[in-house]
């Protein structure tokens, strides 16, 4: 039997949401520190760049960034019996095309090869006269490759939960700056919590 048919399709479709809702919440605190360190910027360069509180909002800011690179990478790969958008598209026979589109536009906007190249499972050239690329991945890029997840999350949970699936979303998107809990369970389990 294949990986597709093995699935429990409650199991794929709630760990995927709260991998979606992890993106989520590693963007929200991306924002949050981008407000923070718009606040400690004075203009002047070189004060800014002694200003060890600044330094270390970047430092965190840019760890929340390449998490937001990882896992966007991670959940447009093609692979079954890993989660992401293709084995869910495969498992429900849905989206395969808004899926691929995705994909591309990860692999286009070098969210892909920033996480193969920089971020993790790095890959390295031979020699230090090969220059190893590393392509600055624009913000607005990151929010476009959030919302789109979001979008093709929410298809997958209207197939699953039918018309339901719309209130649940609603509930979180009030929510999701209240950091009470991680994304990736509270997610994960909001569509079986009391509301």
């Amino acid at each position: 039997m294949s990986k597709v048919k093995k699935m429990e399709p409650l199991k794929l479709i709630s760990h995927l949401r709260g991998e979606v809702g992890g993106i989520i919440q590693s963007w929200v605190i991306f924002k949050i520190y981008e407000y923070k360190i718009l606040e400690l910027k004075t203009g002047n360069l070189l004060e800014d760049m002694e200003n060890e509180n600044l330094n270390l909002l970047k430092i965190v800011q840019t760890k929340f960034k390449e998490d937001i690179i990882s896992r966007l990478s991670e959940i447009s790969k093609t692979s079954h019996g890993r989660l992401n958008f293709n084995f869910a598209a495969d498992k429900f026979k849905i989206q395969k095309e808004e899926v691929k589109k995705f994909s591309n536009y990860l692999k286009e906007k070098n969210i892909e090869f920033s996480r193969n190249k920089n971020i993790s499972h790095k890959e390295i050239s031979s020699s230090w006269e090969q220059i190893d690329p590393s392509p600055y991945i624009k913000n607005k890029v990151i929010t476009k490759g959030v919302a789109w997840a979001m979008v093709i999350m929410k298809r997958f949970d209207k197939e699953y939960y039918g018309s339901e699936y719309n209130r649940f979303w609603q509930i979180e998107r009030r929510k999701r700056y209240n950091l009470e809990m991680p994304g990736a369970p509270k997610y994960m389990l909001f569509p079986h919590i009391r509301r």
